[in-house]
């Protein structure tokens, strides 16, 4: 079963080893969200960016396709043995 930990435990352990952050979940500061679920728009943005400068490209495959490639396989890049 996969560990989950949440940002007060992952907090906790750092201030057991005395590495004190300057922001974070519990203490806040300029560089917010901190939670990685929190900071889609940013995602999403910095995606839109690349995109326009033509540095990315939209995937338009198949449910099926991406299900095959997901990030739980080995393999997550496009194979030409994948038709599109």
């Amino acid at each position: 079963m996969k560990q989950c930990w949440t940002s007060l435990q992952i907090e906790g352990i750092l201030d057991h080893f005395e590495l004190y952050r300057d922001e974070g979940p519990s203490k806040g500061g300029p560089f917010g969200p901190y939670v990685q679920s929190h900071r889609l728009n940013t995602y999403v943005e910095a995606a839109e960016r690349l995109i326009d400068a033509g540095h990315a490209y939209r995937c338009f495959c198949s449910q099926e396709v991406s299900l095959l490639q997901a990030p739980s396989s080995p393999e997550t890049r496009y194979s030409s043995a994948v038709p599109l």
